[in-house]
């Protein structure tokens, strides 16, 4: 963090969320026969995605392949790869902020849709309780149609 008085330029972190979907947490046991396992990064997955927090320790012999190590060796003398996963956070924030406005849009859509179906239910409710308003009368010209019928068929039969 910066005292803003000591700060000339800022910019905001952009896709914060697609570096971080970068990134692959792991569990690992080191090669210096530690029987636990660690969770974390792999320094050299790490620097696709962030190299300039990838550092090495020690002297730097510029392979990413392990020559025989004595470990009885402090590791910071090793030349080994080194995160500085503190940076991370403000990353962290901001994907957690677009995630954030990503949820806020998503919410904001799922309301407008939830009160189109609304609306279009009510007007299917409507439709409906008006055609069953209808039955009623519709089966009373049905009987009265079915009278008229049998009064003619009568009246037919009648005929010479």
């Amino acid at each position: 963090m910066g005292d803003a008085r000591r700060i000339k330029k800022v910019r905001n972190l952009n896709n914060a969320l697609t570096k971080l979907v970068g990134l692959t947490p792991v569990q690992y046991k080191n090669a210096d026969n530690d029987p636990d396992f660690q969770t974390g990064f792999i320094a050299q997955d790490f620097a696709k995605v962030f190299p300039d927090y990838v550092s090495r320790s020690g002297k730097d012999n510029g392979s990413d392949t392990l020559p025989p190590e004595d470990f009885s060796k402090p590791a910071l003398n090793r030349g080994w790869r080194v995160l500085a996963l503190d940076v991370l956070v403000p990353w962290i924030v901001g994907a957690i902020k677009e995630l954030s406005d990503d949820l806020d849009q998503l919410k904001k859509k799922t309301a407008k849709r939830v009160q189109e179906v609304d609306a279009k239910v009510a007007a299917f409710e409507a439709r409906i309780a008006a055609l069953e308003a209808a039955v009623p009368v519709n089966q009373q010209k049905i009987a009265a149609v079915e009278d008229r019928v049998t009064v003619l068929e009568k009246k037919n039969e009648t005929l010479p």
